[in-house]
């Protein structure tokens, strides 16, 4: 109904440009996920979470919900949420100021892709392995992780 306000628990993160990305714990709602502008710009960015400042190590993921898990593993690392594939290419300079760049992407197609672009974006990246579609289920599943460093030659491949 028309002024009626519901309650809606979640959590979310905030992107560079000002939106919110709200997720939903409430399992009776519908949409899981949503993005609140709080700008008049088109599209939303990613998400940057600093430890400290002057950090050398970050990683790279696809959403906060990875986000959350990762700093479980690398609890020391900037992290980095694309919030969405689509924005991989907004990143470029921001990884390139890490001497260390984790890339923990989801393991279907356009996370794989993106995974070889930010590859050659990084100085000495290193890659998240894990067999789930993301690197949420593979720490909920307790699934090994194992981390490939990649070398000059393979970036340039």
């Amino acid at each position: 109904k028309t002024g009626e306000i519901k309650k809606k628990r979640g959590f979310g993160v905030i992107d560079v440009r000002g939106n919110w990305h709200v997720r939903y714990t409430n399992p009776e709602v519908k949409v899981k996920e949503r993005v609140i502008s709080q700008n008049n710009e088109e599209g939303s960015s990613y998400s940057l979470v600093i430890k400290k400042e002057h950090n050398t190590v970050c990683c790279v993921v696809e959403g906060f919900i990875d986000g959350i898990r990762i700093d479980e593993l690398l609890p020391r690392a900037d992290i980095l949420m694309l919030n969405g594939v689509e924005n991989a290419r907004k990143i470029k300079s921001v990884i390139q100021r890490y001497e260390t760049v984790y890339i923990a992407v989801d393991n279907d197609e356009p996370g794989q892709k993106v995974a070889k672009e930010l590859i050659q974006y990084a100085k000495e990246p290193v890659l998240v392995r894990f067999k789930s579609k993301d690197i949420d289920e593979a720490v909920k599943r307790g699934e090994e992780i194992t981390y490939e460093k990649i070398t000059q030659s393979q970036q340039n491949e």
